[in-house]
């Protein structure tokens, strides 16, 4: 059973440094010159450079602030490249349809912003 945090860790998590955008970006340049692309490599470059910035700082509830600052972009890239469809962004990510509109309105997305957007398509085979 789910237990919802209490306001002391909720403040714990709040006053942690958060993994920022000029970090993932250095990271995603060194990245970059590596062979390793992976999400896997991205994900454990950048919370090794967190915790290396920490200093004397002993934050607590790590999991919950990387998957705040995680899970609300892959859902919106998934609802981009399904076109908003939920269905299928639902499908993609292993969740019920519900499920995704719960955690769309956890993290404050508006899920009319992602209705018949660009969808790369397959490029066609050359024979």
């Amino acid at each position: 059973m789910h237990q919802s945090p209490t306001t002391k860790e909720m403040t714990i998590v709040q006053e942690a440094p958060l993994i920022n955008s000029n970090t993932v970006g250095q990271l995603s340049t060194q990245i970059d010159k590596t062979t390793t692309k992976s999400l896997e490599a991205c994900v454990y470059a950048a919370v090794k450079h967190y915790y290396q910035q920490l200093g004397d700082t002993r934050p607590q509830q790590i999991y919950r602030m990387v998957m705040a600052q995680v899970e609300p972009p892959l859902i919106k890239a998934t609802l981009e490249f399904t076109q908003g469809n939920q269905s299928e962004a639902a499908t993609l990510l292993g969740i019920s349809r519900g499920g995704l509109r719960l955690k769309c309105q956890q993290h404050h997305i508006n899920l009319g912003e992602y209705s018949r957007q660009f969808r790369p398509s397959n490029q066609q085979k050359e024979n």
